[in-house]
Order: C-alpha cells, then sequence, then structure tokens
C-alpha cells in the first residue's frame, strides 16, 4: 500500500475512536485533550471533528468541559460492550 493509503487508514482509525471517546465520556474530552491523546495537533481535531459533523453526527462543545454528542446514530460492532457492559450486535448512540 502507498503512504496516502495508511494515511487514510489511521485517520479512519482515529476518527472512530474520538467518536466512541466523546459517546462514552461526555463533556471530558476537549480539543487539547484530544491532541494529546491521538498525538495529533488542535486543528486535527478540529478538521476530524467536522468530518464526523458532516457524517451526521451532531456533535456539540460544552465551553471548557469538552464534546459532547447529543444526536442518536447505530454503530454495528459485533461483540461490542453497551454503556451496561453487555454485548450486542448494535450499538445505539444517543
Amino acid at each position: 500500500m502507498n503512504n496516502d493509503v495508511h494515511y487514510r487508514m489511521r485517520q479512519m482509525a482515529r476518527i472512530i475512536k474520538l467518536g466512541f471517546r466523546i459517546y462514552h465520556e461526555p463533556r471530558h474530552w476537549t480539543r487539547p485533550k484530544l491532541a494529546k491523546h491521538f498525538g495529533v495537533n488542535k486543528d486535527t481535531i478540529q478538521r476530524d471533528i467536522d468530518l464526523l459533523r458532516e457524517m451526521g453526527i451532531e456533535i456539540v462543545v460544552r465551553g471548557k468541559q469538552g464534546y459532547e454528542i447529543v444526536s442518536g446514530f447505530e454503530i454495528f460492532t459485533g461483540d461490542t460492550p453497551n454503556r451496561k457492559g453487555e454485548k450486542c450486535d448494535k450499538h445505539s448512540l444517543h
């Protein structure tokens, strides 16, 4: 694979992980915290957030409290546990 494909794969993985972090810990993750966690700059995090929003995921920032997902959507994750720790085929994010 060429470098562009590797970059896109890393980007997609980061965006998915970013969405899960915001969902599972609403108002905890600020742009600086996310940038440090993922080893990228704050502008990269903003672009990732913008991409998630373009996909229809409503993400808001609550001042210094951090990001929160306010619209519901579903991700099919196989055996990913839901918020209660139960395994499910469909993970609903509300």
